[in-house]
């Protein structure tokens, strides 16, 4: 248990290097990304040793409730859409952004584990948290040259719960709109490339909403 919340807290998270990289050059911060692997990344090797240890039959009944207990406050979470909004101030920086960019990674990765987890209703948290919190951050007053980590990271996480979701009509507006959007630095290729990934995943799964374009 330990050692997975070590993974997700610490090692899971954005370097500062790695947040250089996407500031210079968003489209070979997606590259990069794309092309990780656990031989010289250490985040990727975190990532690896979670679901080695959420995946298996000691850690899942330990580790799924424990990010489960995570995902159950709300209120962190709006806090950091909040920060990235321009919202709010925040006395740590950008501390609370990169550590939520980190546990969304952690659930996307293990989404098919955590919905068999007793108590975890992934239709009411993408209602009552992700919805939210997109939307704070989509409709914030922050217009200045901030890296739009979690707007990036929670469109990637749509992509991931795309088949276990009920409110798909919602998913579409959201990136549909991010899509439609001027690029600019709040909007930038990461994002955009990571919502029509998103769209084409939830129209993979329910392709009749195809008809809600027409």
């Amino acid at each position: 248990c330990q050692l997975a919340d070590v993974s997700i807290k610490h090692f899971m998270i954005l370097s500062a290097e790695r947040l250089d990289e996407w500031e210079a050059d968003p489209e070979s911060f997606v590259i990069t990304e794309s092309q990780r692997n656990v031989d010289d990344d250490l985040a990727a090797c975190a990532q690896n040793l979670y679901l080695s240890l959420v995946e298996s039959k000691a850690g899942k009944p330990i580790i799924a409730p424990l990010v489960v207990t995570m995902l159950g406050d709300i209120g962190s979470q709006l806090n950091a859409a909040k920060i990235e909004a321009g919202e709010v101030t925040a006395d740590a920086g950008n501390r609370n952004v990169l550590l939520w960019n980190s546990i969304y990674t952690a659930a996307g990765l293990s989404v098919n584990v955590l919905i068999e987890c007793e108590g975890f209703e992934i239709d009411t948290w993408f209602e009552k948290t992700l919805v939210p919190c997109l939307a704070s951050i989509l409709q914030g007053r922050n217009k200045v040259n901030v890296l739009p980590v979690l707007r990036h990271r929670l469109v990637w996480l749509i992509c991931c719960i795309a088949h276990c979701i009920s409110d798909t009509k919602t998913a579409l507006r959201v990136l549909v709109s991010i899509i439609n959007n001027e690029p600019s630095s709040l909007n930038d290729v990461a994002v955009r490339l990571g919502a029509v990934e998103a769209l084409t995943s939830i129209l993979n799964v329910h392709y009749d909403l195809i008809d809600e374009f027409y």
